[in-house]
Formats: C-alpha cells, sequence, structure tokens
C-alpha cells in the first residue's frame, strides 16, 4: 500500500491517503479553534459503494467532520485514512484564475480529455452557454452565479471521475429538481464512485444507501451509522 501523508504543524489530525477502497476514521475528536470538543468518531470505517447522508441539525458539526476528513481542519484530532483518488467539493467551489478548460478540470489541468467531451459535460449540467468559453481566461468566481459555480464542480468530478467523492452542501444553490437530476447524474455516470453527502433537502437521501446522523448537543454529540430506511 502506497500512502501519502499530510499533516498540520503542531495538529494532533493524521490524514492518510491510499490506494486501498475505503474510508476510516479512527478516535477522532472533532474540535473548534479554541479547543472546544464538538464530537467524538471514534470508529467508522466505510467500504466502496456504501453511499453515506451526513445529516443532523445546523451548527452541530457536519461540516466540519467533512473538512477533518479531508485534511484542512487540524483544530481536531484523529487519524483518518482515505482513497488516494478521493475528490471534495465544498459548498463554494474553488474557481482559479485560468481558461474554463482549466477550471473545470482542476487539479488535474493535464487531464485527457477532448473539448466534445467537456462540451457534452457542460450541456448535461446545464452549462452549455459557457461551452464557447473554454479558453477564454477570466475571474470565474466573479462571473458565475453560485449555481453556476456548483455546477461547474459537478462537471469537475465528472471529468475526474474520483472512487469517492465528498460533497458538503455542494448543491445548496440549486433548486430541488436541478439538484436531484444532478445527484442522477452522479449516480449514473459515475457508478464506482462512493458518494458522502451532506445536504439538507429530503430527496437527496435517495442517492445514498447509509446515513451517518449527528444528535445531541455540542460538546456532547453522538454519531449513529445505520441503513437509510424506506427507499
Amino acid at each position: 500500500m502506497i500512502e501519502t501523508k499530510q499533516q498540520a504543524a503542531h495538529s494532533k489530525l493524521l490524514v492518510s491517503r491510499h490506494q486501498d477502497d475505503h474510508l476510516a476514521i479512527n478516535q477522532c475528536a472533532i474540535k473548534l479553534p479554541n479547543g472546544t470538543r464538538l464530537s467524538d468518531l471514534n470508529q467508522l470505517t466505510l467500504q466502496a459503494g456504501q453511499h453515506t447522508l451526513i445529516s443532523g441539525q445546523s451548527g452541530i458539526g457536519k461540516s466540519t467532520l467533512m473538512k477533518t476528513i479531508a485534511g484542512i481542519w487540524p483544530f481536531s484530532e484523529g487519524n483518518i485514512e482515505l482513497a488516494e483518488r478521493s475528490l471534495f467539493l465544498p459548498q463554494k467551489p474553488y474557481l482559479p484564475t485560468g481558461t474554463l478548460r482549466e477550471v473545470l478540470c482542476y487539479p488535474n489541468v493535464d487531464i485527457n480529455i477532448s473539448d466534445q467531451d467537456i462540451e457534452q459535460l457542460l450541456s448535461d449540467c446545464q452549462l452549455a452557454h459557457f461551452s464557447h468559453k473554454l479558453d477564454d481566461t477570466e475571474q470565474w468566481s466573479h462571473t458565475m452565479s453560485p449555481g453556476e459555480q456548483q455546477r461547474v464542480a459537478i462537471v469537475r468530478a465528472l471529468i475526474l471521475k474520483p472512487t469517492w467523492l465528498f460533497l458538503d452542501e455542494a448543491t445548496s444553490s440549486l433548486d430541488e429538481e436541478t439538484e436531484s437530476y444532478l445527484y442522477q447524474l452522479l449516480a449514473s455516470r459515475l457508478p464506482d464512485t462512493t458518494l458522502v453527502s451532506i445536504a439538507h433537502r429530503s430527496k437527496v437521501a435517495h442517492y445514498h444507501q447509509y446515513r451517518l446522523h449527528a444528535q445531541g448537543s455540542k460538546g456532547q454529540v453522538s454519531w449513529q451509522f445505520s441503513p437509510i430506511q424506506g427507499l
């Protein structure tokens, strides 16, 4: 197993990216920058294909858990193992300065994909009006609406084809019908990709088989992992 590790200075959070197709969370304490403990997740292992919805009331720490898994929240503690080809889509996507083609393929700007295929994906994600701008360089985060930016992130996922895709309210700026359509698109085009999502609309649950639910109050939050019933 080949591993790459990332760890912030003075952080007790260790994130290992590996070639195995699973997500493992071990002895994880989710904390705020001031050291306040939000919750503990002592042990959770998700295997490939266990599409999971992370749920719980607002402010309970769902996004903080997602950032911890990504390794960008050094205030937490614990050990995380995730697949090398994991992609995280936050609520506000990162759109670097560059051509639209580079933005869509980020961070793998050298990926081998034809303009025709990119244009088709733009059309599939209701962004056909940008198809003629692949070589244009703009401040895309300023010229695109929040909904367009989130659809760009979905195009990016369809181009990069990660083995694990983490969506942290990545469709929150879209209407419910478009959100469901894009989740169906991900499910059909990326059959070998495991989805882990935070989303508030109930219909999103239909694209997941399991739920990781946070309940309680800050500092006394427990996480319950179970199959989603009634789907």
